[in-house]
């Protein structure tokens, strides 16, 4: 058994196809069929279901693939450590932020991450609900920050803030006058839905309406993308949407008359860190999460 040989297996079980993870690994795909099979006859098992398309992981080849997963985080571990020049965090990092949140608290302190800590490679993706579950499954994140959204168990969520919603509303819309919005008072049929916020409303609606037909008229939504797009085709168009409350740090002074505070109930969501159990950037997550924490509560 050998490193690359469990890379090898990861990535099958990641594209569930030999030729897509030959070429993820950058090898020719006999040299990893032949790598697989030495594997399996070493330890006198099944890894993978070939007979199946796409090719299937067998039961054991599971549990074993957690391990393997183990295993390489800890020798990625064992090199950084024994790399590392001085006691500064350092290494790459690779964050998801849900595209609902992203414009509004990434700004609050990316660049003070960047500043604090150079030797931190930190790549940033933007992404939808979907996404950030199929991204961290398949370890292409080593954290998130999204809003109770996980469909899959196997991480920690460790919570960060508590995100309020409110309304934007366009000066020509009837709500436009109130400061404060009730809840039974908000057109959710009218509401320019962004795709990735529908479900984390849907139990606010469900709670007070009684009614699980939370949809809008509208004839379009965003499936993805920024929040920020649908703010501009309210200022344009008219309409109205619900919005994170730190979307305030960002919107110019002229506009703040265009929100609208939601009340009874409030509008609330918790936003966590997520990241994978069996972990070895367990100090980089810390040294994010903290800076984000210290950040948001500056603001």
């Amino acid at each position: 058994m050998n490193f690359n040989q469990l890379r090898y297996i990861i990535a099958i079980d990641r594209f569930k196809n030999f030729t897509r993870a030959a070429d993820h690994c950058q090898i020719a795909q006999s040299t990893l069929s032949k790598e697989v099979q030495r594997l399996e006859l070493e330890f006198n098992t099944i890894i993978f279901d070939r007979s199946r398309t796409p090719v299937e992981t067998t039961d054991k080849g599971k549990e074993l693939m957690l391990l393997a997963q183990e295993l390489l985080h800890k020798a990625d571990e064992f090199s950084v450590t024994a790399k590392k020049k001085d006691n500064l965090p350092e290494g790459k990092f690779t964050l998801g932020l849900l595209s609902g949140l992203a414009p509004y608290i990434l700004p609050l302190f990316i660049d003070k991450i960047a500043t604090k800590y150079p030797s931190i490679q930190l790549s940033i993706n933007e992404v939808g609900n979907h996404e950030l579950d199929e991204m961290l499954a398949t370890h292409q994140l080593d954290g998130a920050i999204g809003i109770n959204s996980l469909k899959n168990s196997g991480y920690y969520e460790s919570f960060l803030y508590e995100e309020e919603f409110i309304l934007y509303v366009s000066p020509n819309h009837y709500l436009f006058t109130q400061d404060i919005v009730q809840f039974h008072e908000i057109p959710f049929d009218e509401i320019t839905f962004h795709h990735d916020l529908t479900g984390l409303f849907r139990q606010h609606f469900i709670n007070e309406t009684n009614d699980k037909n939370l949809c809008s008229t509208k004839s379009y939504y965003f499936s993805k993308g920024s929040l920020e797009t649908i703010r501009k085709i309210i200022d344009y168009s008219g309409g109205l949407s619900l919005f994170p409350k730190t979307m305030l740090h960002f919107l110019p002074h002229y506009k703040k008359n265009r929100i609208k505070f939601i009340k009874h109930p409030l509008m609330k969501q918790q936003v966590s860190f997520i990241s994978p159990r069996f972990f070895q950037k367990e100090r980089l997550i810390k040294v994010i999460k903290s800076e984000i924490i210290s950040s948001l509560e500056k603001h």
